[in-house]
């Protein structure tokens, strides 16, 4: 299983929301910089033409401009849609924009990460009480540093129920499985997944989260490592993923043909 071309995903302007995005980051990046920063940070499976084409319609539609061979964002344009870019700053996610356009967020640490994705969660059970969530995960490091408040949240979404599929299968994901497990989540480890993100399906939104390769190189490291729980915390994971600062990007979208791929394949891998 493997996603095909973002493109395709929230409507054909997605690819088009992704640049506007990366302008965000760094406002004058060339058409070679802007298709290896989509692949980097967002998994990108679009290929260069489409990027090309992309940006030939954002400059049409004078969203963005060119200049010197870079590309930079319209100040009018960015005027005229000054509340979606206060609410990206303060990572104010309004949940009835994804009916038309992708919502890129980016975290600066793990707590970061950790706190605003559980609130955007718990928003959308408010929202949709009596959707299904499941989750692909590379290993089930989420749960190794929780706050009390962080624990919290997660027990009142798992009180609804909930399946996780995890490709780790080490000493290390079968003790964090247990967490999982204790707060309401069907949880199964070495399942068959092979993409470099992990996901969490709520209903018909996608959230595609992408570790930094530093932070997934640190998990794997603690993972084959760690034989015993005393490992885990002799070999210093804690300082090294979670008290270091590491960047987290996380793309949501709402595309209801995929999620209900991906939530079928999850519990087949679960329920199995």
């Amino acid at each position: 299983m493997s996603y095909q071309d973002l493109e395709t995903v929230g409507g054909k302007n997605s690819t088009k929301n992704l640049i506007i995005n990366a302008l965000r980051f760094k406002n004058d990046f060339t058409t070679k910089q802007i298709y290896f920063f989509l692949k980097k940070e967002f998994g990108l499976n679009s290929s260069y033409q489409s990027v090309h084409k992309a940006l030939k319609e954002l400059s049409s539609e004078k969203i963005v401009f060119k200049k010197n061979k870079k590309y930079f964002l319209n100040r009018e344009w960015i005027q005229n849609n000054k509340m979606f870019f206060e609410e990206l700053a303060d990572k104010k996610v309004d949940l009835t924009r994804l009916e038309n356009q992708t919502i890129s967020l980016s975290f600066n640490s793990y707590h970061e990460f950790m706190d605003k994705m559980l609130d955007i969660f718990a928003k959308e059970r408010e929202l949709f009480p009596n959707n299904l969530c499941v989750t692909y995960q590379n290993h089930l490091y989420w749960t190794m540093s929780l706050s009390k408040n962080q624990y919290n949240k997660l027990k009142i979404l798992g009180s609804h129920g909930g399946y996780i599929a995890c490709n780790g299968n080490s000493f290390f994901d079968k003790v964090l499985a247990t967490i999982y497990k204790k707060v309401g989540y069907d949880v199964k480890t070495g399942v068959n997944y092979s993409n470099n993100f992990d996901f969490v399906v709520y209903g018909n939104i996608i959230h595609q989260i992408f570790f930094s390769d530093k932070q997934k190189k640190e998990i794997n490291i603690i993972s084959k490592k760690s034989k015993k729980t005393e490992d885990i915390f002799e070999q210093g994971f804690h300082e090294k993923l979670f008290e270091k600062p590491g960047k987290i990007n996380v793309v949501i979208f709402k595309n209801k043909e995929l999620a209900e791929q991906l939530t079928n394949d999850v519990l087949k891998q679960v329920k199995n």
